[in-house]
């Protein structure tokens, strides 16, 4: 999938995924950081619902209910929903109630829905059995105001997941670059969130907390307001999975929502750490399968190695984006100020929801990093509005990079890095 190739003097990475490739002398050649997940093996499935890690079994809390919702995963998380769904309908079933009274939501947050395709993948097998419906965070109508949370967020859920009466999430645990982890009560919020609730929960201030940061819980004030929301609303049976680099299901983590999380997350962390020798001048990475769909999805990897990167260095992003930016509300900040501070503080007085990867952005700039975008679809002068460098081809912005170094300087290719958490050490 990726891989450097020694050709003597020159060194090659290859990348199947994006079908790119680039060259360079040997003597810049740093590496390929190519952690590797646990190899999926065939999940005991049925032992995992038969004996979930935490809480009642689902049929058991099933049995006497009248109207379950699944909260689904959208495209851009590609989540195994399909390998699991079968075993979460198997247990309805057995608490007798009838697959006509089951909905899935798919829990967008605000991103574009799903199609009918996508959709048919999410279902899998159950597809024309049970109902599926798109989550709607700007309608009024489909929403349910129930509260407000400690913080101060006013939540606002999806109505028919509200009107349910019993709620069951299905995720997939990952490092997330502002809510520590994804999975279990992401579903809630953002997943089936009004518009207005998720703006408030990534407000600027908590974006830019110290503790939100990819990898952690504990006084991150995101993820606690979002299982705070999660809590208000309800959820019944949690289902969070791990997965390998390919996204094929490897563990399963099911029932109690908080519990089954923190288990999931508990078993992944060894997995996930990846330690850097030294902070790298210059670093390529790639969001791989399914981020690459949109620059608004794409930068993740950059965020996570920001904090590895060294001082004044350079991160190369490249992502096919075949959807383009696939976010006007990221852009506009750029487009409307003049410099990062003038876009910091548009972003701060004038906050929308899909300005979060536009503040990471420029938390990232500001701190002196130089970042090279290779996304075919997306114009290079919109690029430049947003205080990066365009480039054509991998090839040209490895070249850029290493021109504007010491002829020592080492590129380090880490594809995928927003899987893991990288960080200094030996």
């Amino acid at each position: 999938m990726y891989r450097l190739e020694d050709h003597g003097r020159k060194t090659r990475y290859i990348d199947e995924v994006e079908n790119v490739r680039a060259e360079l002398d040997s003597r810049n050649a740093a590496g390929l950081i190519l952690p590797s997940l646990p190899s999926a093996k065939a999940p005991d499935i049925s032992g995992a619902f038969a004996s979930p890690c935490s809480g009642k079994r689902l049929r058991d809390i099933a049995r006497g209910r009248k109207k379950a919702v699944i909260l689904v995963s959208d495209a851009t998380r590609k989540v195994p929903t399909a390998d699991v769904l079968p075993a979460v309908m198997e247990e309805l079933l057995a608490a007798g109630m009838d697959e006509r009274d089951v909905t899935a939501v798919v829990a967008l947050g605000v991103h574009r829905r799903a199609t009918e395709s996508e959709m048919r993948d999410i279902l899998g097998s159950w597809w024309d059995r049970i109902l599926i419906e798109n989550h709607d965070a700007f309608s009024a109508e489909r929403l349910v105001e129930i509260g407000t949370t400690s913080c101060g967020t006013p939540l606002s859920v999806n109505r028919t997941a509200y009107e349910a009466d019993l709620r069951i999430t299905v995720g997939k645990v990952e490092p997330h670059e502002f809510a520590g982890f994804s999975g279990g009560r992401k579903s809630v919020l953002p997943g089936i969130a009004g518009e207005r609730t998720i703006r408030e929960n990534h407000n600027p201030q908590w974006l830019m907390d110290p503790g939100a940061v990819p990898g952690r819980l504990e006084d991150n004030p995101i993820h606690e307001d979002m299982l705070e929301a999660a809590g208000m609303l309800g959820v019944d049976f949690a289902v969070n999975l791990l997965v390998d680099e390919s996204n094929r299901l490897r563990e399963v983590f099911c029932g109690d929502p908080v519990k089954s999380h923190e288990a999931a997350v508990a078993a992944s962390v060894m997995d996930l750490c990846v330690k850097l020798v030294e902070p790298p001048q210059i670093v390529v990475t790639t969001p791989g399968e399914p981020l690459n769909i949109c620059l608004y999805q794409a930068v993740k990897p950059l965020i996570a190695l920001a904090p590895v990167l060294a001082p004044g260095g350079t991160m190369i992003l490249y992502a096919k984006c075949p959807e383009g930016i696939d976010s006007p509300d990221m852009v506009r900040p750029f487009e409307e100020a003049e410099g990062l501070d003038g876009a910091f503080d548009y972003l701060v007085e004038n906050y929308r929801i899909q300005m979060d990867h536009a503040l990471l952005l420029v938390k990232i700039m500001k701190g002196g990093a130089e970042i090279v975008v290779v996304a075919p679809t997306v114009p290079g002068e919109t690029i430049e509005k947003m205080h990066m460098t365009p480039a054509g081809t991998l090839q040209e912005a490895v070249d850029y990079a290493l021109s504007r170094t010491r002829r020592e300087t080492g590129v380090l290719f880490f594809p995928c890095a927003q899987r893991f958490l990288p960080e200094i050490g030996r």
